[in-house]
């Protein structure tokens, strides 16, 4: 596992770093300033056992401070011991100002005059400590400093002259000068140092929040399988995707040679309708969503479902575009699946899984309907039966296989001589078919009977069982004239076909026959030739 910490939780900890050092240096210095006030008050001589006592526990509580601010420590616990530091600080510059202002006088009178010194610049040092080092308590304090070293140098001249012989003087001004000055600066400098601070702390929590972000997102998009990308026109990386985008297809995500493009991968037949897509929906508005095919990295190709979001400039032109991907091959190979296998339900259940004509079922539904339409226009609408002749005799001989060919030759027969694209032909049971011819008179049935019957005799099928030696077929003639269209029935119409038909069986087979009377029964035992046009 990768031990490495992340950037940003390094700046959250830097920070804290940086805070509890100042505290320490804080409560350092403190505790510094306490034993030095203690050691320059005490040799004026303005220092009793109760000012010491008060000046050493208060730079022993800085320096147990600041070794507890070594300690890890909860954050309500670094707050409150941050507050008590700051308590400490104050006190420590506090009591010198207090001994040094209203304490014992000194030994010499003269050097009472100096007194003032110690307080006022106390004073300004606690102020910044209330006040922060911002830029408006700095400009305060070089007022300050500028009207010190005013009070105190004119004091100087006045009760001393400037006489730098005097025990002390010398540092006195250097102290003054150059101590303070430097001090002033390093609190300058505290100024920036807190706003890098702040600046650090706010892009680390930025940082860690946008890290969370990304963390999520990932989480997310991996659980719902989605790849991230994004395109845009400008900036140095205008392509990039995501690890899970190169995972679903089948690279590794620091692999050099991992696509960075959506379009690069389309598949060639769909690259027009997916564009076409994309200018359809981007025409109306930001969001765009299409399913297309992508090439994976084994070379085929799988469907993915690709949408997002584009972001355009004022003018309207598309500046960048995110989105993702998702893998969805298997549900529409499932659905296709699913659509192929109700389709040939749906064929299985209106077709005949011999023959490939139409059943029995779907024929009568298209009956009903073709004579429900005949009767609103008037127009003729005709039916015709077809019979194999001897087909029991030619199953025993041949056998059952040879049987199912005799019935597919026979079909193809049907569907040649149904030329029209609204006639029906189906397999109405066992050797018997049925043709429904749409607008169709008596005459024209008779023609298209005639025809069937005289291909099967000329395909010449040998049948040494029936009498011509080959196979025929013997068909069955109804129609419904437009007169007869409100009282017909399909039922009437079957019975009248199925009359036709054993009429031309009585007779020796191999003919066709009409049961109108208009058709008398020469013309259908006599021009019995192919030539007869539908």
């Amino acid at each position: 596992m990768d031990t490495e910490r992340p950037l940003e939780h390094a700046a959250v900890a830097d920070v804290a770093a940086y805070r509890r050092r100042t505290e320490v240096l804080g409560a350092f210095f403190a505790a510094v300033s306490a034993v030095s006030g203690i050691l320059i008050l005490q040799s004026y001589g303005t220092f009793g056992r109760i000012e010491a006592t008060a000046m050493l526990v208060v730079s022993a509580l800085c320096v147990v401070a600041m070794g507890i601010a070594l300690l890890p420590l909860s954050r309500r616990a670094r707050a409150r011991l941050s507050d008590v530091l700051s308590a400490l600080i104050v006190a420590a510059y506090a009591l010198p100002l207090l001994f040094s202002a209203w304490g014992p006088p000194m030994q010499d009178p003269a050097q009472s005059a100096f007194r003032p010194i110690f307080g006022f610049t106390g004073l300004v040092y606690i102020g910044l400590i209330v006040l922060k080092p911002t830029r408006a308590g700095l400009r305060r304090l070089w007022a300050f400093y500028a009207a010190q070293l005013v009070v105190v140098l004119a004091a100087v001249a006045v009760h001393t002259g400037f006489d730098l012989a005097r025990d002390g003087m010398v540092a006195l001004l250097l102290w003054l000068v150059f101590g303070n000055l430097f001090f002033i600066l390093m609190l300058a400098s505290l100024e920036y140092y807190a706003r890098a601070l702040r600046v650090v702390g706010a892009e680390a929590v930025a940082a860690d929040a946008l890290r969370s972000s990304e963390t999520y997102l990932q989480l997310v998009l991996h659980s719902i399988q989605a790849g991230a990308w994004g395109w845009r026109v400008e900036g140095s990386e205008k392509r990039w995707v995501s690890p899970r985008f190169c995972e679903l297809l089948g690279w590794e995500p620091d692999d050099p040679d991992a696509p960075d493009s959506v379009v690069a991968l389309l598949h060639p037949d769909d690259r027009v309708d997916f564009g076409a897509t994309l200018d359809r929906q981007l025409g109306h508005g930001a969001l765009f969503d299409a399913t297309a095919r992508l090439r994976v990295r084994s070379g085929e190709h799988r469907w993915f479902n690709v949408r997002g979001h584009v972001v355009r400039t004022e003018d309207g032109a598309i500046r960048e575009a995110v989105g993702a991907i998702v893998d969805i091959d298997d549900q529409v190979q499932s659905r296709q699946a699913l659509a192929d296998s109700n389709a040939r339900l749906e064929y299985l259940a209106y077709h005949d899984a011999l023959t490939g004509l139409r059943n029995r079922r779907y024929f009568l539904d298209q009956f009903e309907h073709e004579l429900g339409r005949a009767r609103r226009h008037h127009e003729a609408l005709s039916l015709l039966i077809v019979d194999i002749d001897h087909f029991k005799p030619y199953n025993d001989h041949y056998g059952h296989s040879a049987g199912d060919e005799a019935l597919v030759a026979v079909a193809g027969f049907l569907s040649g001589c149904a030329r029209r694209s609204v006639d029906v032909a189906a397999r109405f049971g066992g050797e018997e078919f049925a043709l429904l011819l749409q607008s169709t008179d008596a005459a024209g049935a008779l023609r298209v009977a005639r025809r069937i019957r005289a291909a099967v005799e000329a395909a010449g099928m040998p049948h040494q069982r029936a009498p011509q030696g080959v196979l025929t077929v013997s068909v069955g003639a109804t129609t419904c004239e437009p007169a007869q269209a409100e009282v017909a029935e399909i039922d009437l119409m079957i019975e009248e076909a199925d009359a036709a038909l054993y009429r031309v069986k009585s007779q020796g087979r191999n003919g066709a026959w009409h049961y109108v009377d208009a058709v008398n029964e020469a013309d259908a035992e006599g021009d019995d030739s192919p030539s007869a046009q539908h």
